[in-house]
């Protein structure tokens, strides 16, 4: 299965979250294994971001085991999109890589 199969997986499986309004999983840059996906994830409603990244760990374990787990997990309010309402990839791109290099 290639990593791009994978991330669409585990999209999916974390979309099936109670909590969970967008997810989208990207591939860092270089990557190719499950080991370098990285999630951005908006909640449904203001929730404590430890617990739900908790909760969010627990059911990815929980439907698909330990190998899909991300290796980042970002809370955010909104995924970037372009104006016709696709995903910007590119931007969460960079924001992985920022906060990957500290």
């Amino acid at each position: 299965m290639t990593v791009q199969m994978i991330a669409s997986q585990l999209e999916m499986v974390i979309s099936l979250h109670e909590n969970v309004k967008e997810v989208c999983i990207i591939v860092s840059d270089g990557g190719q294994s499950a080991e370098d996906l990285v999630a951005f994830i908006s909640p449904k409603e203001q929730i404590d971001m430890e617990e739900f990244k908790n909760s969010i760990n627990s059911f990815i374990l929980d439907k698909t085991g330990e190998s899909l787990q991300p290796q980042r997990i970002f809370i955010v309010d909104e995924i970037p999109k372009t104006s016709t309402g696709k995903l910007f990839r590119r931007t969460l791109h960079k924001m992985a890589d920022e906060a990957l290099k500290d």
